[in-house]
């Protein structure tokens, strides 16, 4: 990923809460074919030293042969963003630009199967029940084991250990504090969600200068 240094987010701690934040990601890895992508939601884990990044994907999904523990993979994290126009800015020589904040994870990942790895299928489900609706746990566990059984055959659990993470929080730093102060205050003044939470997030970062 392409990071101007004005722009660069190094801490790890920001970085794996910006991920969990927005964990309904973007998946990319190679084949001969091509480049396959995939959308999907994922569980974020990180003991301190190693972050592991955990999902499933269907049998069916091409994406499954990339999971082979040799084929690099990149995981896209990205949040709110927000068009900057022109005439935001003091100087009339400026152009209009896009504010944003993302994070790149990149790893090899591994696959496991109901028929290989039972248990790790099984603890894969219980931290994506666990990660986004707790309350589902107790439905989850009273599903009959015929449908239980035929929807666990019917995917693949994937584990991603990530080798290098990349940030990017593209907020005005670039320019002088009135500008900046300006951009924010139009971004906050819009009507998009989007465009109001960069707002929010260059509002953030000032304030805990």
């Amino acid at each position: 990923m392409y990071v101007p240094k004005a722009f660069q987010t190094n801490d790890r701690a920001e970085l794996v809460a910006f991920m969990r934040a927005h964990s309904f990601a973007t998946l990319v890895s190679a084949d001969p074919g091509g480049l396959l992508a995939t959308h999907l939601p994922v569980v974020i884990e990180d003991d301190g030293e190693t972050i592991r990044i955990s999902g499933h994907v269907a049998r069916q999904n091409p994406h499954v042969a990339a999971f082979d523990g040799q084929t690099p993979t990149l995981v896209i994290f990205t949040g709110a963003h927000g068009y900057v126009p022109a005439s935001v800015y003091e100087s009339a020589d400026s152009v209009p630009t896009w504010n944003y904040i993302a994070v790149h994870a990149t790893g090899v990942a591994g696959a496991v199967s109901l028929t290989d790895q039972r248990p790790a299928v099984d603890t894969a489900m219980h931290g994506m029940v666990e990660t986004y609706d707790p309350a589902y746990h107790s439905q989850y566990a009273a599903l009959s084991e015929h449908y239980r059984e035929g929807m666990l055959r019917g995917i693949v659990v994937f584990s991603l250990v990530v080798t290098r993470l990349e940030g990017t929080a593209k907020l005005s730093q670039n320019k002088n504090p009135d500008d900046r102060l300006a951009v924010e205050a139009h971004l906050l003044a819009q009507a998009d969600p989007a465009a109001r939470a960069t707002g929010a997030s260059m509002r953030e970062r000032r304030e805990s200068v």
